[in-house]
């Protein structure tokens, strides 16, 4: 049985917060290939007209090609079909399975064209005024519009009855949702979880309380109960659901989470860098187990399986990105 997130997130915090395992620091980029060029991941309004154009463009052209893992529907729809098996799985993975999903997300953006870098969407720059940020507009500037109440919409009926009826989505189709293969419009409420999109909960102020956590045990509960989910909720539609990657706005969103891990990582290389614990509870066990950064990160066929230490360094020859700031 598929619950919303919202339950499920909910369960997945309870277990973050069981934390207990000590703390794992390795010496930095020990034994990982070289990363020469390091590729810049932006802020989403600072792409170029010509950059945004083209990301569109990629995320549409991913609707038209086949799925790779042998379903009867889309690339794009391999991503949600992903998320929702894994996500039961994923536990303490959060963080470097997500950094994962999204590199791969990229790769197949630029087989389609794309001609930049994933773009990320820092919230904590819009929250004066939410409804007007940047990426939630329609095109050119954004990935939007919100939702609305429109005849042509193929609605779901285990969502809120507003879908996006115009700009470059009109036309989505995502295919999994709750009760499995199900053709829909693509759901917007901007305001279906209060009128401010629950800006307070990913003020820069609450972001650099995050930040000043010491430990990832700490930081990222915090991170993963807090703005992250704040933002699925604010969305609404199917982005609070476990098949959120049917929104083009998941990967911008996550990519701002894989940012902030980035950073915490960053202000303290030596012992943050490969600083990871928490549990783990593979599909097949009926159990938790103490995570570690040699456990298999799993993308069912999607791509090839890693371990968690093959994602912890962004600047690994595997990897190799940056983020602007």
């Amino acid at each position: 049985m598929r619950f919303q997130v919202t339950t499920r997130l909910t369960l997945h915090t309870l277990t973050f917060l069981l934390f207990c395992g000590p703390t794992l620091s390795l010496s930095p980029r020990q034994n990982q290939p070289k990363c020469e060029n390091p590729v810049v991941r932006k802020e989403w309004n600072k792409l170029s007209p010509e950059e945004r154009d083209s990301y569109i463009k990629a995320v549409s052209c991913l609707t038209t090609k086949p799925s790779k893992i042998k379903l009867p529907t889309t690339l794009y729809d391999d991503f949600t079909w992903i998320h929702q098996q894994i996500f039961d799985e994923v536990l303490a993975q959060f963080l470097p399975w997500h950094r994962y999903f999204g590199l791969i997300y990229e790769t197949a953006l630029k087989d389609c064209g794309y001609i930049g870098a994933l773009p990320y969407w820092d919230w904590t720059l819009y929250t004066s005024d939410p409804i007007h940020t940047p990426i939630l507009t329609a095109p050119p500037i954004g990935l939007g519009p919100d939702g609305s109440t429109s005849r042509s919409c193929v609605y779901n009926p285990n969502l809120p009855p507003k879908c996006v009826a115009s700009g470059p989505f009109a036309e989505l189709r995502p295919m999994y949702s709750t009760g499995g293969t199900r053709a829909h419009s693509l759901h917007r409420c901007y305001t279906c979880s209060s009128p401010t999109m629950l800006s307070n909960q990913y003020t820069p102020g609450v972001v650099n309380r995050i930040h000043d956590m010491r430990g990832f045990a700490d930081f990222g509960p915090a991170l993963f109960s807090g703005p992250h989910q704040a933002i699925h909720e604010a969305v609404g539609g199917d982005f609070p659901r476990v098949f959120s990657p049917n929104d083009p706005l998941f990967f911008p969103h996550h990519a701002q989470i894989d940012r902030l891990w980035w950073k915490w990582q960053m202000a303290d290389l030596e012992h943050r860098l490969f600083q990871y614990e928490g549990f783990s509870q593979p599909l097949s066990e009926n159990k938790l187990s103490g995570a570690r950064v040699s456990d298999r990160v799993r993308m069912l066929g999607l791509a090839m399986d890693l371990n968690v230490i093959d994602l912890m360094d962004t600047q690994n020859g595997r990897l190799c990105y940056v983020y602007e700031d």
